[in-house]
Order: C-alpha cells, then structure tokens, then sequence
C-alpha cells in the first residue's frame, strides 16, 4: 500500500512515490470510493476533476514484460485518502 499526491487529467492520473511514478489511465480494476464502498472497474470517483491534485492510497505490484523491462502496475486506488 502506498500513499501519495495524484496529478489527474482527463481518465489518467500520475503519482510520485519513493522515486517512481505511478501512472493508470481509462479504468482501474477495483477501487473504494470516499465512503468505503468497493466498486469493481470504472474509473475513481476522487480522480474526476481534471487538474486536482488529491492524496490517495493506491496498491501497485511489478510486472515484468517478455523482453526483462519492468514496471509497477497500480492495482486499486482508495479515494478516502
């Protein structure tokens, strides 16, 4: 889990953690909105305003691709902060 300040634009958004940048963009496969309900799929609620730089709680985990490059893949995003 990790935490930290989303930069939104329109259905993508990027995070700078510890050195990466997180970045997802059209849907996320699961993500809890500001009152704690799961959705599965859709894009998060709290990353509706283009511009707007919330603090979320997001889960990444790292994928390596056939040809050895790797990266971090966020996996849920949680809109409560």
């Amino acid at each position: 889990m990790l935490t930290g300040t989303a930069w939104v634009g329109d259905h993508q958004a990027s995070i700078g953690v510890g050195g990466w940048t997180y970045g997802f963009a059209q849907s996320m496969p699961m993500w809890i909105d500001g009152s704690g309900t799961e959705h599965d799929g859709g894009w998060p609620a709290c990353l509706d305003r283009i511009g707007s730089h919330p603090r979320i709680r997001f889960g990444a985990v790292p994928v390596t691709d056939p040809n050895g490059l790797g990266q971090r893949e966020v996996v849920w995003v949680d809109c409560r902060g």
